[in-house]
């Protein structure tokens, strides 16, 4: 059983019906100065305190018969000892005493305090010990003292006069000389309605002062008493706020950090990296040695969001987008409104990525500054790569992340640094005793700081910068601690050993949480919020998300800046950051999980409902990636698939597939099997099959769906898309006629046109062109009707490209046109290229051969995009009808060599046979024609088979020849495109001449 001790105000042990004094000897003496102390004691102390005329051997000998008197009392708990210390864990009412007076609560102190310590306890000759009581006496009865005037003030203040007057009485017993408190007891007792009884304490106070000191009453109490005596008003004391103003702490300097200052400033690798855990400095030594750095950081939730530390680089400095020539366009892949008006479309993914990231670097170069990314634990694959590629360019690499959270991505771009010697780490260790002292000095405005308040700082934070500031902050809140111009101040001061008696969790994050109580409910709505949003939100989207008015948010934010837990918001930020990233992840935290989801959802509409979402000259964009993460943490698939599918398009776009399909494949990994995953498979697989990579977008769109009709149409238009690239018209056909009566039903405008797109191109290859035409002409009339849009383009291209076919070409030419100009009304370079390939084609038929060729070379400039090679194809046609063979053979080489699509590569190879046949270059011709018929089995395009055909007949020999005809029996001209007909009809007239 755990002894209730008592030492103020007696001197006993054991429950309180048989309560036994302590021994009034050594024994006793040495177990009060044990439980004084509450910890362990040197014995090295204790021998010299209770001995001091002994030697050191005799008196560590006495101490040591001591404690064998000592264990034979019945103790409990019992002494514990080491070969150096003493200690013995005994609860007591001095410990309740000190426990009180550190967590601010005087009332609980005043109750707690039966006494003078040790009253009644009388042992003398016992070496220092005396002095030692007679100390600790004082000093616990000042504290009493100043905690017994608090809770009478407070007691004044709220009207209740009688318990101030009593608490008063009692001090007054104690201590009768004490002017402040008899000055207290005769304004309480006058408030109270007793104003003979006040005029009597002071009385008696004057001729005890007058006969025991003499001396006279204060000024200011005699005119105290003089009020009181005509009976005017008199004035309580002002109670203290019951929420003090937070006191923001804020280091002049670091501290303790030289070790880490010279390694980074002998620092010569393209990489530095501060680690340490949180809160332990690193941004702050970051920002001590990058000073001028091009700051941005990483964002915890954001992890599968592609580029988006260097996405929010780019917002904060768009002026440095302004000297980046074309390269500025590739910038806007990522950062669509640094480019109003330009809108990038697709290039070949490689190649966007190159050009993107080249982009990145030129961006940081033009600052002149060091790239600083705060967070790399949170930074996605894509940001980590492009920080490698930046620093293999030359672009110095600064960073921080937390020991222990680093993701396989960020350890994998470490590891490869390490490798290339491109790397230097720098670990950042926790405060020392000394260090902690230095930084409550610097803190303080002193020279040196309390040494005990600082050890004991030190054990409750760890050492951790962050930590201790919360924890000071907390207890100035708290009122526990409190600053004057002498210093800063504590009821404890005079009373602790080591300040263990302070209250405050070893955690920050409930530092935190104390904090946060002390805040108004606005204030901690607004917090949440903020949270939740991760600091993405203006001051009126945290009014819509909070439900708050504009003018209380914006009080909410001072309050919580002034607070320390929001810094002030610069010009770039949307609200003002939090201070540091683990006062955010508390917040979000101690939020019960209903209510984030709830906040989550409030979030994701807000940022939904915004222009700068949909407005191309907004300012600013929400990328749908942060609104997908925000509902999936609302616990709403559907509308995070929505999100997910409007980040892919965004990304596709940009000409970012690769990162398209990472953001889908990681968002498919989240979402259980069903309709969401299965939106997001196809649509993976489109993007798949722009990156080349046929085989896994069939993979992914092996599995039919089994749900809504919109989907299932999704998946069939995707499959034809498919078959297109792998260049089977008839399988392509096959999807389009198995769901034709879907798109009727079908409420998606979107799907509605991608069919119409795909039924017209299907009914070209097929030599159907009036069927062609009746599908798109009436989507022009309706899109026509609509604002501008780059469908519109692609409608209207595709249309003139029909009329082409049939040998319209004038009728088709302003069609061209139109397209053109409106694509580049829209910036859009890939719908240039993309109408360039009908207009080069129309112009050639026109004659118009010189005009045709320069117009087209200057097309071919405008970006490496996925329809740069049909382009080409129409550029070396061209050439080739203007009789100018080397010029076409060197397009055709690259579209052989390099092109991926087979029906461009069949068309190559006929065609580059045919002028090398014109040069005289016969084994040339033959080479050509063996690869091209290795191709033609890969496609049934008829305008690739065409050109096999025209080039195997005119210029293969006999077995080539059997070959084509065994691949492609039916060679009747009318299955082909007009413009090869005649040709066509001609070859086959003149092999049949040779074979007779």
């Amino acid at each position: 059983m755990t002894v209730r001790l008592k030492l103020l105000g007696g001197a006993q042990f054991g429950p309180n019906a048989a309560a036994a004094h302590l021994p009034a000897d050594r024994r006793g003496c040495l177990l009060a100065l044990l439980a004084a102390e509450g910890g362990w004691v040197d014995r090295e102390r204790l021998s010299l305190l209770f001995w001091p005329e002994s030697g050191e051997a005799a008196a560590k000998a006495a101490l040591r018969q001591l404690l064998v008197r000592v264990k034979r009392l019945p103790l409990s708990p019992a002494l514990e000892t080491t070969s150096d210390a003493l200690r013995w864990p005994v609860d007591s009412d001095l410990g309740a005493f000190r426990r009180a007076l550190a967590e601010g609560d005087a009332s609980a102190a005043v109750a707690t305090y039966g006494g003078p310590f040790l009253a009644g306890f009388a042992v003398h000759d016992v070496g220092g010990v005396d002095a030692w009581i007679e100390t600790e006496r004082d000093q616990l009865h000042a504290a009493f003292h100043g905690a017994c005037m608090r809770a009478a003030d407070a007691a004044v203040a709220e009207g209740r006069y009688g318990d101030a007057a009593d608490l008063l009485t009692r001090l007054e017993a104690l201590d009768p000389l004490a002017e402040d408190v008899v000055a207290a007891l005769v304004r309480a007792r006058y408030l109270g309605g007793r104003r003979e009884a006040a005029l009597q304490v002071f009385e008696r106070f004057a001729a005890r002062l007058g006969e025991e000191l003499g001396l006279e009453p204060l000024e200011a109490t005699r005119a105290l008493v003089g009020a009181v005596r005509r009976g005017e008003t008199v004035a309580a004391p002002a109670a203290a706020a019951p929420t003090p103003a937070p006191r923001r702490l804020a280091p002049s300097r670091l501290v303790a950090r030289d070790a880490e200052r010279r390694a980074l400033l002998a620092a010569a690798t393209a990489v530095v990296v501060v680690a340490g855990e949180p809160g332990i400095g690193k941004t702050a030594l970051l920002r001590e040695f990058v000073p001028d750095g091009l700051w941005s950081g990483a964002v915890e939730g954001l992890e599968r969001l592609p580029y988006h530390p260097l996405a929010a680089l780019v917002r904060a400095h768009p002026d440095l987008a302004e000297g980046l020539g074309p390269y500025r366009e590739d910038l806007a892949r990522l950062v669509p409104e640094i480019a109003p008006g330009v809108l990038p479309a697709p290039l070949d993914p490689t190649a966007a990525r190159g050009r993107l990231v080249e982009a990145l670097a030129r961006f940081v170069a033009a600052s002149g500054r060091p790239l600083v990314v705060d967070d790399l634990h949170w930074a996605d694959p894509a940001t980590l790569e492009t920080l490698g590629y930046l620093a293999r360019g030359g672009v110095r690499i600064v960073g921080a992340y937390r020991v222990g959270e680093a993701g396989p991505a960020l350890q994998q771009a470490l590891a490869a640094w390490r490798a290339a010697a491109a790397l230097t780490e720098v670990r950042v260790s926790p405060l020392s005793t000394e260090a902690v002292q230095a930084l409550i000095a610097d803190l303080m405005g002193r020279t040196e700081g309390p040494p005990a308040f600082a050890r004991a700082l030190h054990r409750r934070s760890g050492g951790n910068p962050l930590f201790l500031l919360e924890t000071l902050a907390s207890l100035f809140e708290a009122r526990v601690l409190r600053a004057d111009d002498a210093g800063w101040h504590t009821d404890l001061d005079a009373v602790t050993r080591d300040y263990s008696e302070l209250d405050v969790p070893p955690r920050v994050s409930a530092v935190i949480v104390r904090r946060l109580q002390h805040l108004s409910d606005p204030t901690a709505r607004v917090l949440e919020a903020l949270a939740v949003a991760q600091a993405d939100l203006d001051a009126r989207l945290l009014a819509r998300v909070t439900g708050l008015s504009a003018v209380a948010v914006a009080d909410a934010l001072d309050e919580a800046m002034a607070g320390g837990f929001l810094e002030a918001p610069d010009a770039t930020a949307g609200a003002a950051p939090f201070r540091h990233d683990l006062l955010r992840q508390t917040l979000d935290a101690r939020l019960p999980p209903a209510r984030r989801r709830l906040l989550h959802g409030m979030v994701a509409e807000a940022l939904e409902a915004t222009d700068a979402a949909r407005r191309p000259d907004a300012a600013r964009r929400v990328d749908p990636g942060r609104v997908a993460e925000h509902w999936y943490a609302a616990g709403d698939p559907a509308r995070a698939r929505a999100a997910w599918l409007a980040q892919a398009a965004a990304l596709r776009g940009r000409g970012l597939q690769a990162d398209a399909v990472a953001a889908l494949a990681a968002a498919r990994a989240r979402l259980p099997d069903g309709e969401d995953a299965d939106w997001l498979r196809a649509v993976q697989a489109l993007a798949e099959l722009e990156l080349g990579a046929a085989d896994r977008a069939a993979e992914l769109l092996a599995e039919p769906p089994a749900a809504a009709t919109a989907l299932r149409l999704r998946f069939a238009l995707a499959r034809a898309a498919l078959h297109f690239h792998r260049g089977s018209v008839a399988e392509a056909r096959s999807e389009l006629d198995a769901v034709r009566h879907w798109v009727a039903v079908v409420d998606d405008d979107d799907l509605r046109f991608e069919y119409l797109i795909q039924s017209g191109r299907a009914a070209k290859e097929e030599m159907r062109f009036d069927d062609a035409v009746a599908a798109l002409e009436p989507a022009v009339a309706e899109l026509r009707s609509r604002a501008p849009s780059l469908r519109l383009v692609q409608f209207v291209s595709s249309l003139a490209a029909l009329y082409d076919d049939t040998g319209r070409s004038e009728q088709a030419l302003p069609l061209h046109r139109e397209a053109l100009a409106l694509a580049k009304a829209l910036g859009s370079r890939y719908f240039q290229v993309e109408v360039s390939i009908n207009l080069l084609f129309c112009t050639a038929d026109l004659g118009r051969y010189d005009e045709a060729t320069d117009w087209a070379e200057e097309a071919l400039t405008l970006g490496d995009y996925d329809n740069v090679p049909v382009l080409r194809t129409n550029v070396a046609a061209n050439y080739f009808q203007a009789g100018r063979h080397d010029d076409a053979l060197r397009h055709y080489a690259q579209l052989a060599d390099h092109d991926a699509q087979p029906h461009l590569q069949v068309i190559a190879l006929a065609r580059s046979a045919e002028c090398h046949a014109l040069l005289g270059r016969r084994e040339a011709v033959t080479a050509q024609l063996e690869r091209a018929l290795e191709r033609l089995p890969h496609t049934d395009f008829p305008v690739a088979v065409g050109a096999a055909a025209i080039a195997l007949l005119r210029y293969g020999d006999a077995a080539q020849v059997a070959r084509l005809r065994a691949l492609v029996p039916d060679l009747e001209p009318a299955r082909f495109p007009p413009h090869q007909r005649a040709r066509l009809e001609a070859a086959l007239a003149a092999r049949a001449n040779d074979e007779t």
